[in-house]
């Protein structure tokens, strides 16, 4: 199996949702740093939903606050916490495992996120899984800026990339660049009805590693 689907000289994973659950307990974090500084859980709530990232949700949660707060001093109290408390948020089964047997294939390994990547850089350290990435991708570019650049920077075509994750956005980046997208859900969040190239877990796409 790894053979016929590692054909690609380079696999890029998506991060929140795809090699940790941790999606909906980002969510959380808004309210209970939000509570700190006693803003409404509507305001919060409303905030989440017109989306963004931590950036953008927090800018507003602070606009509509009363009286007006330092949306920074939020962003910042909220990022401590989340990378407090990331390494101990569920893995995808098998991915340390996975991640060491790729490397050792001579795979390069990228992961593309819509975190901000300064934030995202320290959960991976926390994890202790950066030294098996290439490159640890996220905001302020987009996924699809950041594909673009781990080709350029291998000079690689797209048959040359896999893209692995649970979103529309990882969807998008690998259509838009021409990657192959494998779609995974390996913690069952999904909202919407799969692709047909899709699988629960991430285990059975690289079942040779584990």
């Amino acid at each position: 199996m790894l053979k016929s689907l590692c054909e690609e000289k380079i696999i890029v994973f998506d991060f929140d949702g795809t090699l940790i659950d941790s999606d909906i307990f980002k969510e959380e974090f808004f309210f209970s740093v939000s509570k700190v500084f006693n803003v409404n859980r509507d305001i919060v709530a409303k905030s989440i939903a017109d989306g963004g990232d931590r950036f953008a949700i927090f800018k507003r949660i602070a606009k509509f606050s009363n009286p007006p707060l330092n949306f920074m001093q939020m962003v910042n109290a909220y990022s401590i916490e989340l990378a407090r408390a990331l390494p101990d948020f569920p893995k995808a089964p098998g991915i340390p495992e996975i991640l060491e047997c790729l490397k050792n294939k001579k795979i390069k390994l990228y992961i593309n996120s819509a975190t901000p990547k300064i934030y995202l850089k320290e959960t991976i350290s926390a994890l202790k899984w950066d030294v098996n990435f290439d490159d640890i991708l996220g905001l302020p570019r987009s996924k699809i800026q950041n594909l673009k650049l781990i080709m350029n920077q291998n000079s690689a075509q797209s048959r040359d990339i896999l893209v692995i994750g649970n979103g529309t956005d990882d969807a998008t980046s690998a259509d838009t660049t021409g990657c192959r997208f494998i779609w995974a859900d390996p913690f069952n969040r999904a909202t919407e009805p799969p692709p047909k190239n899709s699988n629960r877990t991430i285990r059975s796409f690289f079942g040779e590693c584990v």
